[in-house]
């Protein structure tokens, strides 16, 4: 599955809402880990990045739209647990796929009250997610496996992509998005491989308390939305502050404004922080 799509950064800032103080986004972390330690990853991610403006740059001679087309993404859930609340129920994990389609197809119950400033802008993404039908070797599935582990607790490191290190292997990231749901170490809400990396390591991870909007979702995460922005960074959009604490950084979308740091909870608009 080629993961060449085009899509406004202002779906980062949209979903990163009622985010606390004390959590965070991991993948900002994660991507510095793997520049450091993976050349590879590191070259791929400035080939990528260049393609990419170059598209954008023909986009806009061109005037190019969207297709019209909605792209379906078939998804493995992938539950690693060691207690029962962390074994997440299939209807939480459904509740997250609902809303993944309901934020990228822009099918919110509150879509019509987007701010006037980003009418223009705010869209349908023509993406899809379903929960997978077949596995990699054509069986029947329902799109969930599960692991009970020894592990209490995962980090960035990626373990739980590896049954070796008690956690569940990758689907081919050519077929599927691979999501991991566990206990991820405190702090850490969710985080995902940008585009270039290894696919025995493609895909989100998000925290068990919240994973989707139903079952054992802890408040105020409870919206499915830790989700929603990861996958964001999955298709390789950055958080609209750029990740440098000042407001001249830039997250290469030219319809989103510049942002000094993060926002939290539901800030009203307009809302000037540079």
């Amino acid at each position: 599955m080629k993961k060449y799509f085009t899509i406004s950064a202002a779906f980062l800032l949209f979903m990163f809402t009622a985010q606390a103080q004390s959590t965070h986004c991991g993948t900002t972390e994660h991507d510095a880990m793997l520049r450091a330690t993976d050349p590879e990853y590191a070259k791929n991610r400035e080939m990528i990045e260049k393609f990419t403006e170059r598209y954008k740059e023909k986009k806009q001679q061109t005037g190019g739209t969207r297709s019209g087309t909605v792209i379906t993404i078939p998804v493995i859930i992938h539950i690693v647990y060691n207690t029962d609340d962390q074994n997440i129920s299939d209807a939480q994990a459904q509740s997250q796929i609902d809303v993944l389609n309901e934020d990228f197809r822009r099918q919110n119950a509150d879509a019509s009250d987007t701010p006037a400033d980003f009418e223009d802008i705010a869209a349908d993404f023509e993406l899809e997610f379903c929960l997978a039908t077949v596995d990699p070797d054509g069986e029947l599935t329902d799109g969930i496996e599960r692991r009970e582990s020894d592990v209490t607790e995962w980090g960035l490191d990626d373990a739980v992509k590896f049954y070796s290190e008690g956690g569940l292997d990758a689907w081919s990231n050519q077929d599927y998005l691979n999501i991991w749901c566990c206990n991820l170490t405190s702090g850490i809400l969710g985080y995902a491989q940008f585009p270039g990396g290894a696919g025995a390591t493609d895909g989100v991870v998000v925290t068990y308390s919240a994973f989707g909007r139903e079952g054992f979702v802890v408040a105020p995460y409870n919206l499915g939305r830790t989700a929603s922005h990861e996958v964001g960074h999955w298709l390789n959009l950055y958080h609209i502050w750029g990740d440098d604490g000042d407001c001249s950084g830039t997250d290469f979308c030219d319809d989103t404004p510049n942002q000094e740091i993060e926002t939290y909870g539901c800030p009203s608009h307009p809302f000037d922080d540079a």
